[in-house]
C-alpha cells in the first residue's frame, strides 16, 4: 500500500479539486507544515486515520474529541502541556492560531467525512 505521506498527498490532491478559493491552499500549507514539523508524529496520526473514522467525528464524546486534541497539540504540534491549558482556557489571544493548528490536523484526519 501507500505510504502515509504518498497517502495524505492522494487526499490533498483529491481535495485540492474538490475545494474553490484559497481555502485549499491554507489546507494544503497547514497539513504539509506539520508534517514536516513532526514526521513520525504526524505519519502516526494518519495511520489512525482508517481506525478513527470507523466512528464518525460529530459522534464522538467531548471527552474522546478533547483527547485526541490533546494528542495532536502535545505530538504532532509539540506543545507544552501549559500551552495546551492556557489554550483550552482561551484567554490568550496569542494562542489562537496554535488552536487553529489542531483544527487543522484533526480535519485531516475526518475530511472524508465532511
Amino acid at each position: 500500500g501507500a505510504t502515509p505521506k504518498e497517502e495524505l498527498m492522494q487526499n490533498l490532491k483529491n481535495n485540492k479539486e474538490q475545494d474553490k478559493g484559497g481555502a485549499s491552499a491554507d489546507y494544503d500549507t497547514t497539513v504539509a507544515m506539520l508534517y514536516s514539523e513532526n514526521q513520525r508524529s504526524f505519519e502516526g496520526m494518519i495511520n489512525w486515520t482508517k481506525r478513527l473514522e470507523a466512528v464518525p467525528y460529530r459522534k464522538w464524546t467531548v471527552g474522546a474529541s478533547v483527547t485526541l486534541d490533546h494528542w495532536i497539540a502535545k505530538r504532532v504540534l509539540g506543545l507544552s502541556e501549559e500551552t495546551w491549558l492556557a489554550l483550552l482556557e482561551g484567554d490568550s489571544p496569542e494562542l489562537m492560531g496554535r488552536g487553529r493548528d489542531i483544527v487543522m490536523a484533526r480535519h485531516a484526519l475526518f475530511r472524508k467525512q465532511s
